[in-house]
């Protein structure tokens, strides 16, 4: 018994995470001419990618593999005696693929050896997902704006949310999906997931210090988590011999040109937002520390782009350079213990600086705040080989950030010489300090996974590749609100054509300073069993299980001016009767504590998955790939809705009492500036269900991918993907019943204008009649949610070969989603499909003289749009105090994909001269040009769609009125060129 303790213990000690996959693999047969498979044969691979050689020997059926190499190029040798001697070269190994390369050897007479530069294969005929591999000659080649989010943007199967014009949203992220599904991804850097929450990234990376980028879309086995997009990224490593490059290119205003036209500014578009400055210097070095023994690698980045800021600031518009800066610095060393056994170690740190984040046209000078973020990614790993049938890999991991926002003063300083927050109801003017705040998120990890081969399986025949691993992570987010000057901010309600904060109106008090923490942890622990069921039909079968569970810790009430009024019960005076107002007191009054929960929202899931990848001919050419699999959702940070320390705040008139249009508390009646209570927020008014179900995703696809000739191969997909178990906030006061009262509300169709051709009939919007109850909400799972997303994808791809390679993609998507409808008004196009889809083609072409030519075009199609009417009801849905607060209710007047936004062509081109210097053999200078947005489109990447008039003034002083619905609200920037160095050594 003690025997099998120890022997589990450490099998679940060398293992290594399969879905944090960093490797590829290699595998094949050998027969000799006769076709008989040939046991006992020494095969070596070698690689500058990998330190020293691996050694397999076939089996006795032939079959050799190299579970683990690292992602590079191979030469294969295969030796036996009495055999000639086979050399394969060129083969081509990135992240997660299985390379299937097969040999057949003759016998020889003399000691020979032949050398063969065969195919690489292009089609995986063991792993059933579908990924797409960026290599680091793509991620050079290709003009994009050197971040991920624009490479997915060119990638087959996904589709961006915005685009990026030559760095135009540089240090800003933007959403994806993969084949239609969004959300719910895992971004991991060398293992370590960076992911913040459920659908984000966690810092902005170092582009140049990656080797390659693996996107998996669909079809992922047992080892991954969550049913989005699965993003890899490796690190570069160094190698035996001293490599670096050099990075640097340029733009600024001059290099862009101009694309709002007259009918656009008649439209109320301006020219938004213009690139003033684009720098982006990159350096890499790696090399040995001792050859196949120690290398290293290490890398900076520092890219700064500075833009323009419409209108910014109010009191001085023009001219402002609203700057951005990413600072990168990385390092990675691989120590080769022994030849079976390396050890790894990467950290990658990246800064984020932002001097006005926040600026805007309705900002003054010192309304914006101050960003300066550091974020970090780091791992140690050990991965090791046992045999020739067990091979492992632990890690641990470490991801965070720390990123606090100073508040500046109205002389440009930071942190001093504040004024009070400041906002105008008319203009919606901005202007005082903002809050200060820090927030700090981190990330503890440790996975394992092991691989165990087993050949001719007595029960179930046929060879077995036996994935089983773990991952426990503990993630926190801790926050700190310190709150405007004062606690407080204030309003004014001044008439139009008097200055900005004239007429004081409302005040509103918060219960900063504020201290918060939420956390969650994961375990997961899965087993995958790659089953070759025969020679050419290869079946993955797997489960996992996965635990999450929420909570918050004791968390201290911070000392504030206001602590004792939100949470001990405490009066405060205000101006009129009865002269004093006050909250009910908390349970947390004396002790200044929250206690923290435990188990907030927990679920513990079993989810299967199935695939099939059948080999149509046997050569390894044609395979027909199946998938089934149920993917449960990551939760993270579920408790944040309920935990009681969140933002308080409460709203008064303000009575200026002595005119100085700042405000004062006072002391009594008689001196306060409060006026009458008007409303609170932040209450804690949200539930959990503890019967809540835990929401997955059920993904089901078929694909062919077919190798039409030498290194370009065709994938061609269909995929299905339904969610169960989804939640939704659900009204516990505010029933479907209490709507009773009906209010017609007439439709003035697209132009906003009454009594003309375009209108519409006009419509019910239901009401509660009377007072308004308070809202309370419970999220619960609702079974009667729809969402499906089914999806077409073909894709065409070419290897780099005679000087040329290419990757063009048409995806088609169609998503169907039907919401839980909680009263009447939210019953109108409750069930609706709506459809998109998107084509790209990126290439490079090596010509004569060392000329590149590499071209990017997308198109994708305009976001679909409702057409919705703004209907007064006569209530006021926050608080139920005052109906002269009226619900303005967004309604629906025509269902989603009615209308679409624009469009999106954008084409983009990199030329570029490449100079080798004679006299530095392996040193290389080149020298590109890219334009971005050739045709200079200005579709519109949003649009407005409610319905209603506006007015614009024109560079001409002329004033316009035109239709709110359709007008674009943010077009592609116009076309920009870039220069740039790039040194290779």
């Amino acid at each position: 018994m003690i025997r099998c303790v120890k022997a589990m213990v450490l099998v679940l000690l060398l293992a290594s995470p399969a879905w944090a996959q960093t490797t590829g693999s290699i595998t094949g047969t050998i027969t000799d001419s006769s076709n008989a498979v040939l046991p006992g044969v020494r095969v070596t691979a070698t690689s500058p990618a990998q330190m020293g050689a691996q050694v397999a020997v076939s089996n006795d059926q032939g079959q050799y593999r190299f579970p683990s190499v690292p992602i590079g190029t191979y030469t294969l040798k295969y030796e036996i005696a009495g055999f000639g001697t086979v050399i394969r070269e060129g083969i081509i190994v990135t992240i997660g693929f299985t390379a299937s390369v097969s040999v057949q050897m003759k016998v020889a007479t003399v000691a020979e050896a032949v050398t063969v530069t065969g195919e690489s294969p292009v089609v995986d005929v063991k792993n059933t997902n579908i990924q797409t591999n960026i290599t680091k000659e793509m991620l050079d080649a290709f003009p994009n704006s050197r971040d991920i989010w624009t490479v997915i943007g060119q990638a087959p199967g996904f589709m961006v949310t915005s685009f990026d014009v030559g760095g135009s949203r540089a240090g800003t992220q933007t959403g994806y999906s993969a084949f239609g599904y969004s959300g719910q991804v895992r971004v991991q850097v060398d293992g370590v997931n960076t992911t913040e929450g459920t659908g984000g990234a966690g810092f902005y990376y170092d582009y140049g210090s990656f080797q390659e980028l693996q996107l998996t879309g669909d079809g992922a086995d047992a080892s991954a988590t969550t049913p989005g997009v699965q993003l890899n990224a490796v690190v570069r490593s160094g190698g035996n011999k001293f490599k670096g490059d050099f990075y640097y290119d340029y733009e600024k205003e001059g290099l862009q040109g101009h694309n709002v036209t007259d009918q656009l500014r008649r439209l109320g578009v301006t020219e938004g937002t213009r690139i003033l400055l684009y720098r982006d210097p990159n350096f890499a070095l790696g090399g040995p520390i001792k050859r196949d023994k120690m290398w290293f690698f290490t890398s900076i980045r520092d890219q700064r782009t500075g833009v323009t800021v419409d209108n910014f600031p109010v009191e001085k518009p023009g001219g402002f350079f609203f700057e951005t800066r990413l600072t990168n610095i990385t390092y990675k060393i691989n120590y080769q213990l022994s030849q079976n056994n390396r050890l790894g170690h990467y950290i990658q740190w990246g800064r984020k600086f932002q001097p006005h984040r926040g600026a805007g046209s309705t900002a003054y000078s010192d309304a914006p705040f101050r960003q300066d973020s550091w974020s970090w990614a780091g791992n140690f790993e050990w991965n090791s080989i046992i045999g020739s049938k067990f091979f492992h890999n632990a890690r641990y991991s470490n991801f965070g950030y720390d990123w606090p926002n100073y508040a500046y003063g109205i002389n440009g300083e930071v942190s001093s010489n504040f004024r009070q927050r400041m906002t105008e109801q008319l203009t919606g003017n901005t202007a005082g300090a903002a809050a200060e705040d820090w927030t700090y998120r981190l990330r503890h990890q440790f996975d394992w996974t092991g691989t165990y081969f087993k050949d001719n399986m007595p029960l179930l025949k046929g060879n077995h590749g036996l994935k089983f691993g773990m991952v426990s992570e503990w993630e926190t987010l801790r926050e700190i609100d310190y709150g405007f000057k004062d606690d407080v901010s204030i309003s004014f309600s001044s008439a139009a054509g008097q200055p900005d904060f004239t007429t004081p109106f409302r005040v509103t008090i918060r219960n900063t300073d504020r201290f918060s923490e939420n956390a969650s942890w994961h375990h997961g622990i899965f087993l995958t069993d790659q089953w070759q069921v025969t020679s050419r039909l290869t079946a993955n079968v797997g489960v996992r299980w996965d635990y999450y569970s929420s909570y918050f810790p004791d968390e201290e009430i911070m000392n504030g001016p206001f602590r004792d009024y939100f949470y001990a019960g405490a009066s405060l005076p205000i101006s009129v009767s009865p002269f004093s107002h006050s909250l009910p007191s908390t349970p947390y009054a004396g002790t200044w504590t929250i206690p923290g929960v435990s188990d907030i929202r927990t679920h513990a899931s079993v989810a299967p998955r199935v695939g099939f990848a059948w080999d149509l001919r046997g050569r390894g050419k044609t395979v027909i790939k199946f998938n089934w699999g149920r993917f449960y959702f990551n939760t993270g940070t579920a408790s944040s809705g309920i935990n009681p320390a969140q933002s308080l705040t409460a709203q008064f008139d303000w009575v200026d009492q002595n005119g100085d249009k700042q405000f004062q508390l006072g002391t009594n009646s008689s001196n306060t500036e409060l006026g009458r209570f008007r409303s609170s927020t932040g209450v804690t008014t949200a539930l959990i269900d503890p019967n809540i179900k835990h929401p997955y995703t059920d993904s089901t696809s078929i694909w062919l991918e077919h190798e039409l000739v030498k290194d370009i191969g065709l994938r061609v997909g269909y995929t299905f993907k339904n969610d169960g178990n989804s939640s939704a906030a659900i009204q516990l006061n505010r029933l479907r019943e209490l709507y009773t009262s009906r209010v017609s509300v007439a439709d003035p169709g697209p132009d906003g204008l009454v009594g003309n051709g375009d209108d519409g009939q006009s419509f019910i919007v239901w009401d509660i009649p009377g007072t308004v109850p308070s809202s309370r909400t419970m999220t619960a799972t609702v079974d009667s949610i729809v969402a499906v997303d089914r999806a077409f994808d073909i894709t065409l791809s070419r290897r780099m070969r005679n000087h040329w390679s290419v990757m063009t993609n048409f995806l088609y998507n169609w998503d169907h989603d039907r919401g839980f409808a909680q009263n009447p008004n939210q019953d109108r196009f409750n069930d609706n499909t709506v459809r998109l889809w998107a084509f790209k083609v990126v290439g490079s072409y090596q010509a004569p003289k060392g000329w590149v030519i590499s071209p990017s075009l997308r198109h994708q199609a305009g976001d679909p749009l409702s057409r919705i009417v703004q209907a007064t009801t006569g209530i006021d849905q926050d608080t139920g105090l005052s109906r002269s607060l009226n619900l303005t209710l967004n309604y629906a007047a025509e269902r989603e994909g009615s209308y679409r936004e624009d469009n999106i062509t954008i084409f983009d081109t990199r030329i570029e001269k490449r100079i080798r210097l004679k006299n530095l053999p392996g040193h290389e200078i080149g020298l590109f040009f890219d334009v971005f947005n050739i045709a200079n489109s200005n579709a519109s990447q949003s649009a407005d769609n409610t319905v209603g008039r506006r007015t614009a003034t024109l560079p001409t002083g002329e004033r316009v009125d035109y239709a709110r619905f359709l007008r674009p609200t943010g077009v592609l920037p116009p076309r920009i060129f870039r220069l740039g160095l790039k040194y290779t050594f």
